[in-house]
């Protein structure tokens, strides 16, 4: 009897994932929809790090963000406006990884039956945004391009789960969101324009994972099996579609997460660039210095946050807040 005890606890310490003793990170996410979503759920980054992970679900980029000032995770997903803000104020977080590029499926949507047929019929109306966000970078960039001040619109500032409730009660006539919520509107509303045409136009954005500097240096080994790992599982979305179709598990995966529909998730992924590995370092995206795109794109879309008050300061440079070590040691 006490040998099959043996046997028996000497399995399940076989089985119980082998964390580094003490170690521990807290991670933010966003609710959208993205390929490392699925290997969230399926436990992948602990496995491979052998860090013990606490997984924190937020509305929008700037409460990720928040949460970092406030030493609440040591890294979160968040897209390029609130990152642009929040190294114009000073934060000691670096971004380390593009999670995706513009997407088909973050859009200014409209009711049906408000008689907003094109963009000028949208002077006076109400229309909500989550503030500081890819969609108020963009929706503030639409308004410019159609001739139409901020002041001419009124602006609700929402969560993506707040503009789910004010448009079911018909408290607003239009919204620009992202996924689950950005599908769930567009049943009873249509697109007007989305982030992929706009970033088209000139106005790029992105979404990207950033971390807090202090904590990444001391943890570096997590840093780059993280990346590693994160590489994978966007090499298996481009590389493997039959595991990714819209009845797949890993579709199951990402809509039990965050919510939605099976056919909103496979639409928003089929929709969104992913970029590879050895794209992360170059010149495209977070190598080069004050000469890299994504630095470059910073430090316009800060100006133009500056410009309409959302931020009242700009930085000379934004490549100190861009590191694309630790995906370079991935790469090795």
């Amino acid at each position: 009897m006490k040998r099959r005890h043996t046997l028996f606890f000497a399995l399940i310490l076989f089985l119980v994932p082998n964390f580094a003793a003490g170690e521990s990170a807290r991670i933010g996410y966003l609710a959208a929809y993205y390929p490392w979503i699925a290997a969230i759920a399926d436990g992948k980054f602990e496995t491979s790090t052998g860090y013990r992970i606490e997984w924190k679900r937020y509305e929008t980029g700037a409460e990720v963000i928040n949460a970092l000032r406030t030493n609440e995770i040591d890294i979160g997903s968040v897209g390029s406006p609130p990152l642009a803000a929040a190294l114009s104020l000073g934060h000691n977080i670096e971004l380390f990884w593009i999670l995706q590029s513009y997407s088909f499926s973050e859009s200014l949507v409209v009711r049906k039956g408000t008689r907003i047929v094109n963009p000028q019929d949208l002077r006076g109306r109400r229309v909500a945004v989550p503030f500081a966000s890819t969609s108020h970078y963009h929706l503030l960039f639409a308004l410019s391009q159609f001739r139409i001040g901020p002041e001419d619109v009124r602006i609700f500032y929402s969560t993506p789960a707040q503009i789910r409730e004010q448009w079911d009660n018909q408290d607003i006539d239009a919204a620009f969101v992202w996924n689950p919520v950005h599908d769930q509107i567009l049943r009873t509303g249509k697109v007007i324009i989305t982030s992929g045409r706009l970033s088209r136009w000139g106005k790029p954005i992105f979404d990207g994972l950033v971390a807090d500097r202090d904590w990444a240096r001391v943890h570096q080994s997590f840093m780059v099996t993280f990346v590693k790992t994160l590489a994978a599982q966007d090499q298996d979305y481009r590389e493997n579609r039959k595991a990714w179709t819209r009845h797949s598990k890993n579709i199951q995966k990402l809509v039990d997460m965050l919510g939605g529909t099976k056919f909103s998730a496979y639409k928003s992924l089929r929709s969104t660039k992913y970029p590879k590995l050895e794209d992360q370092v170059s010149r495209n995206w977070l190598a080069g210095g004050a000469n890299a795109l994504t630095v470059l794109a910073l430090e316009d879309t800060a100006k133009f946050l500056k410009a309409h008050g959302v931020i009242n300061t700009n930085l000379n440079s934004y490549a100190e807040g861009v590191n694309p070590n630790w995906a370079r040691q991935a790469l090795k």
